[in-house]
């Protein structure tokens, strides 16, 4: 599963958590409360894999783009400049996304 797909699961684990342990509380069902903020709590840790999961990979494009960028500036190459710009933007957009 990718991480957007990892990320959204954790989000539904999370949510369906919250309800479980709303759910529990209202009725007095102690158990039921307690097993909906341990699912709500692996919702949240899945959540953060999946940030720091997209965080890493963004660093890596943004690194690659840089280099990139460096090389076809050295070499005078202005399609791998152009493409290492495109590269270094595309993780810039993945960091704001994985905050």
């Amino acid at each position: 599963m990718g991480i957007a797909g990892s990320r959204t699961e954790g989000t539904s684990k999370k949510l369906g958590g919250k309800i479980q342990k709303g759910i529990g509380k209202a009725t007095g069902n102690k158990e039921m409360e307690s097993k909906g903020r341990a699912k709500e709590v692996e919702g949240r840790m899945e959540e953060e894999a999946a940030k720091l999961s997209g965080r890493a990979k963004a660093t890596m494009e943004e690194a690659s783009g840089i280099a990139k960028q460096g090389i076809g500036a050295a070499i005078g190459d202005e399609e791998l400049k152009k493409e290492g710009a495109v590269m270094q933007k595309k993780g810039e957009l993945r960091h704001k996304f994985n905050r």
